[in-house]
């Protein structure tokens, strides 16, 4: 739901919506803040959530690598740990 803030005054030209005299966040009540922030986060979170590769096909052979390399990690002959990799970069893990 698209935040109104009713303080603006806008005035129509070409069809767009134009704010004459933009608000600023010392002009906004507690209420029409707050509006404000959960429409910043839900939109920041969607897109977040929105998959890039939706709707696209993989190759056979990036599938083939792919069962390949979940299948060494399942028997546990593939990939390295956490704890390997943070002793090479010398992290203390």
């Amino acid at each position: 739901m698209p935040v109104v803030l009713p303080k603006c005054g806008t005035t129509k030209t070409r069809n767009l919506l134009l704010c004459v005299n933009p608000m600023q966040v010392k002009d906004l009540t507690v209420e029409e803040l707050k509006l404000l922030i959960q429409e910043t986060v839900a939109e920041t979170i969607q897109s977040l959530l929105i998959d890039p590769d939706e709707g696209k096909t993989i190759k056979p052979e990036v599938k083939q690598q792919l069962r390949e390399s979940l299948q060494l990690t399942q028997a546990e002959k593939g990939g390295i740990s956490a704890e390997e990799v943070a002793k090479k970069l010398g992290l203390n893990w």
